[in-house]
Order: C-alpha cells, then sequence, then structure tokens
C-alpha cells in the first residue's frame, strides 16, 4: 500500500526522469559499448532500451504475487477444472520459476514433450486393451505421421 502511495506522489518524476535521463545515458553507453566491440552490434527496429519504474521495476517478486493472484482467482471464478483447461501448465511453471530467479531449460518439459508421453500412453493403453494387432496398426499410423511431420518441416524449392 505504501509503494502505491509513493508510485502515486513521485510516479511522474520517476517516469519523466526515465525519459529525460536515463533512457539517454543508456542509449549513450550502449553506442559507445557497440565502438568498443564489448556489446554486440543490436539489430535496429527489433532491440529497444526500456526503463521501467514505479510499482513495475520492484522485481520478480511483485511478478510471483501477480502470477497467484491470478491463478488463485481464476480457480476460484471458474474452478480448476476449466482452468486446466485454458492454462498452460508447462507456460505458468515456466513463468513462476523465472519470478523465483530459477533456470528452466531441461527442468520443464516443453508441449511437445508431454504431447509425445501422451501419445505413447495412449497407444501403451490401446496396446493392452486390443493386443498384438492394435499395436501393430497403432505404430505404421504414428510412422506415418511422423513421416508426413518430417516433409512438412522440409523446405520446399
Amino acid at each position: 500500500m505504501l509503494s502505491q502511495e509513493l508510485e502515486s506522489a513521485l510516479g511522474g518524476l520517476y517516469s519523466l526522469q526515465a525519459q529525460e535521463f536515463q533512457l539517454p545515458l543508456v542509449r549513450l553507453l550502449m553506442n559507445r559499448m557497440t565502438q568498443e566491440k564489448r556489446l554486440p552490434k543490436l539489430p535496429k527496429g527489433i532491440v529497444k532500451p526500456a526503463i521501467t519504474t514505479g510499482v513495475e521495476a520492484l522485481g520478480r517478486g511483485n511478478d510471483l504475487n501477480r502470477l497467484d493472484m491470478f491463478l488463485a482467482g481464476a480457480n476460484q471464478v471458474v474452478g480448476p477444472q476449466a482452468v486446466q483447461q485454458v492454462l498452460s501448465i508447462p507456460e505458468y511453471f515456466k513463468r513462476r520459476a523465472t519470478a523465483l530467479g530459477i533456470e528452466t531449460e531441461n527442468l520443464v518439459k516443453s508441449e511437445e514433450q508431454l504431447a509425445q508421453e501422451q501419445q505413447q500412453q495412449q497407444m501403451m493403453m490401446m496396446a493392452s486393451q486390443l493386443g498384438k494387432p492394435a499395436i501393430e496398426t497403432a505404430s505404421a499410423q504414428y510412422m506415418q505421421q511422423q513421416e508426413m511431420a518430417e516433409r512438412a518441416e522440409q523446405p520446399t524449392e
């Protein structure tokens, strides 16, 4: 509450300072570092420095609190089943880990990995229910799908 009051009282001052002093200073330092080859040349129009002030600048803890409030509110309003249908679980875990300062590479499975594991589980369930003929049919279908996917990824001339 105190930070929000300070934001409303002094926010204009910090926003003005960010645009009038900090942003030009950052641009100047980036240019110097690029000339000294301490910073690689960045593509124009794609990478732009930005100064964040106010409550948004308080850091990852604020992001984590807002993410948790969002999820709790969504669970209360529509229920956990509806949230699970809409929410990307791997993305949620990645954002939560980022807010906590944890590197997620090779920790959180990708959407593709999850889909592949789900498909393997379905094939195993089908195999246990229908036996060997079903396994052969499912394997053939899976191989056909993989070949089609590989062809679609290859560039055409």
